[in-house]
């Protein structure tokens, strides 16, 4: 039991000592470098060729960027339990590709950034950020999006919830309608009037000129028929 005691005594101050030795500057320098790890996703389009024919499948793939010989990356998300650990001998020059091909769920991904532990600051959480991907929209391929392609539940990922059928009848009816915009949001009458108002004020000017100029090529209009008309008379 005393060994033990000793064992953890010694492995603790070890620790305090590595932590002291973390100076400002190499903090500021592990900070600038964490901020620097980058992490985005984008969706890939692919054909898998079977015997009987092809198959069209779409998946994300995550992007982690700029990852250094002093920093690690450690990802996790909320639709599994498993936690993925990147050290730049893992990398590609310091990026990392991973396919998702989970597409029917919203998930969210928690991305932390560590010092290495061969730095003064090892193990220190350097940064902390989060990002999710989009799931799949089943009614996407409904006719009646034709009609409202720009509406936020026609579009082919979206990062709501699902709603059931009812309500997005209901909705693109709305939207259909003028009575939401294109993100669900409830477009007042008011609005609307005053909209059309602050347009009329804007500009007010141009469409002044733009009816002087038809009044006036009008007018000239008559005068040379009527000049013409005159010439043709004798009068």
């Amino acid at each position: 039991m005393k060994k033990i005691f000793i064992m953890f005594l010694t492995f603790f101050m070890m620790l305090t000592i590595t932590k002291a030795n973390c100076s400002n500057s190499e903090k500021l320098d592990l900070n600038s470098k964490a901020a620097n790890v980058k992490t985005n996703y984008e969706l890939v389009s692919d054909q898998i060729n079977y015997d009987d024919g092809v198959s069209n499948v779409e998946y994300f793939v995550i992007n982690i960027l700029n990852i250094t010989e002093d920093t690690y990356v450690e990802i996790t998300n909320d639709l599994y339990n498993d936690v993925k650990v990147y050290h730049y001998s893992d990398t590609d020059n310091g990026n990392v590709k991973i396919t998702w091909t989970d597409t029917d769920e919203i998930v969210n991904f928690t991305i932390k950034v560590y010092a290495e532990t061969n730095t003064a600051c090892g193990g220190e959480l350097l940064k902390t950020s989060r990002m999710a991907t989009p799931r799949f929209n089943n009614y996407y391929y409904l006719a009646i999006c034709n009609d409202a392609p720009d509406f936020y539940l026609c579009q082919k990922y979206v990062t709501v919830d699902e709603v059931d059928e009812s309500e997005f009848s209901k909705k693109i009816d709305s939207f259909i309608n003028g009575e939401l915009d294109k993100n669900g949001d409830e477009i007042k009458q008011d609005e609307n009037k005053n909209g059309f108002l602050e347009f009329l004020n804007e500009y007010k000017w141009y469409i002044v000129g733009g009816v002087v100029i038809i009044g006036a090529g009008i007018g000239i209009a008559i005068y040379l028929k009527k000049t013409k008309k005159q010439r043709e008379l004798g009068i």
